[in-house]
């Protein structure tokens, strides 16, 4: 019994305590509590979300929820900090790259990715756009699959104006140079937490780990993660010119005339709320696109479509 108090004592008087179970990272503010989150959901798992945690210290990881869902990522992370209870930011950007490497959500192939075909070859499944933009000097012809727009679309009022795309939807973009040639495609597919995850394929079709269009390489997830949850806004109304003469930052689509309707831009502000974390004004110009046709030419759901923005937006008829 002495024993055991004298070593109380002495743990009293060195400060010295149990091994904790948070590590510190360096994350701050609620654009870093979305980036923890997003990386805390790369790790597939019911409790995916509770290895990364808040509290009066701050964004931490809580050491005993990781070894639970991965071992070998703890192991990696007991590395990485060498005993401290804080990662700097190069210790947490090496602790990310193990991350990312280990919970690859990609298959190694783009046909293995789309086993029904690639979306430029079932282009009706599809809404094609081009766009010029800040990541990279190439043209991207971007496909997203209708029926997530639509799903989007059809839910809009019922999410309280939230554009989102339902989980699983994949998002492509082929990067082409001046002469048609695809490059490489990036790709993003929505998960069930809401986040999306990256990934670049080459131009023969493999997984890598960075793009490599001009003027800068990227790799992702990391730095897609960067924009797509950051907080720059861009002005919609820009997006919609023809060309991109003088224009140097943002997004903008490469457009006629008949798919810049302002009131739809102005009604969906889809740019500036980034409800899913998507850059891309692809709902405004698919719903353009619906209220643009003769009604005749609408199918059922784009019909459904129309008429809830009709109705609640009190927009007139294109056609």
């Amino acid at each position: 019994m002495k024993r055991l108090q004298l070593q109380a004592l002495l743990l009293l008087l060195t400060g010295c305590s149990t091994p904790s179970d948070r590590v510190h990272i360096p994350l701050e503010g609620s654009q870093g509590r979305t980036i923890a989150r997003f990386y805390s959901g790369m790790i597939q798992g019911n409790e995916s979300e509770e290895w990364i945690l808040e509290d009066s210290a701050g964004l931490g990881i809580r050491l005993s929820a990781l070894r639970a869902l991965s071992p070998r990522l703890a192991s990696t992370l007991d590395e990485i900090r060498d005993g401290e209870d804080r990662l700097e930011r190069d210790q947490w950007n090496r602790f990310l790259k193990v991350l990312v490497e280990q919970s690859a959500h990609y298959p190694a192939t783009l046909a293995e990715l789309f086993p029904s075909g690639l979306p430029h070859t079932t282009k009706d499944s599809y809404f094609r756009l081009r766009v010029y933009g800040a990541m990279t000097t190439l043209q991207r012809e971007i496909y997203v699959p209708k029926q997530a727009l639509e799903d989007g679309l059809l839910n809009y009022w019922d999410r309280g104006g939230m554009l989102q795309y339902p989980a699983g939807t994949l998002i492509a973009a082929y990067h082409k140079n001046s002469s048609g040639a695809t490059l490489e495609v990036t790709v993003k597919k929505r998960r069930s937490d809401g986040f999306w995850d990256f990934g670049v394929y080459d131009s023969s079709g493999r997984n890598v780990r960075h793009s490599s269009s001009p003027p800068t390489p990227f790799s992702a997830p990391v730095q897609c993660v960067g924009c797509h949850l950051g907080n720059m806004l861009y002005e919609p109304e820009e997006s919609f010119i023809i060309g991109r003469e003088g224009k140097t930052e943002g997004e903008y689509l490469v457009l006629g005339d008949r798919l810049r309707n302002p009131k739809i831009v102005e009604l969906l502000d889809e740019h500036a709320r980034r409800s899913d974390h998507v850059l891309g004004v692809y709902g405004t110009a698919y719903l353009t696109e619906i209220l643009d046709l003769p009604p005749s030419r609408r199918t059922e759901t784009q019909k459904k479509i129309a008429s809830l923005f009709l109705a609640l937006s009190r927009m007139p008829q294109t056609n």
